[in-house]
């Protein structure tokens, strides 16, 4: 919550929690292109690709923290399937197939 920006500049992950959570706070968040789109649910992210220079991503960073306005994007984040009432509901289905396939 006390970021301004978020940034990701990694080869590779999976899917990011941690930019998932930085967009829930509603960051502005600089991404290397080499992240998945899944982990990107809202407006807020921007992606660089790796291949370009630190100077581009400042630029970028500066240009968008400039007019950027934190708002709040929980609808945005519980449609994607990002919130605690989905994740209890994946994960109590989860168990029952478990029980009823032993």
């Amino acid at each position: 919550q006390m970021f301004d920006v978020f940034l990701l500049p990694s080869l590779y992950e999976g899917v990011p929690v941690s930019l998932i959570e930085a967009q829930t706070a509603g960051l502005l968040c600089v991404i290397s292109a080499e992240q998945p789109d899944e982990a990107v649910i809202t407006e807020n992210v921007y992606s660089v690709s790796l291949k370009k220079p630190a100077r581009e991503w400042a630029s970028l960073i500066f240009e968008k923290s400039r007019s950027f306005t934190r708002l709040d994007v929980t609808d945005e984040i519980v449609r994607a399937g990002y919130d605690i009432s989905t994740a209890v509901l994946q994960l109590e289905e989860f168990y029952i197939n478990c029980l009823s396939d032993s």
